[in-house]
């Protein structure tokens, strides 16, 4: 089994990636259409997307093979 911190520190590297995420994509739709509501928008697409691959790379880890994961 893990130790319980590191699986908080991966959770926090994966957190904070979606927020990166989310304020890259709300600051490029803010510097080519200005409208606060595509801001907005751009800034949840951005980290609902990054979360989605996440949580896919996270289902496939745990759904490989024994055979097939590293050691």
């Amino acid at each position: 089994m893990s130790n319980p911190v590191h699986l908080y520190v991966e959770a926090a590297i994966g957190v904070a990636t979606m927020v990166v995420l989310g304020f890259l994509s709300g600051l490029a739709a803010g510097a080519l259409g200005g409208d606060r509501s595509v801001v907005v928008a751009a800034c949840a697409a951005g980290f609902l997307l990054a979360g989605a691959v996440l949580i896919v790379r996270l289902w496939r880890m745990v759904h490989k093979p024994i055979s097939e994961r590293p050691v």
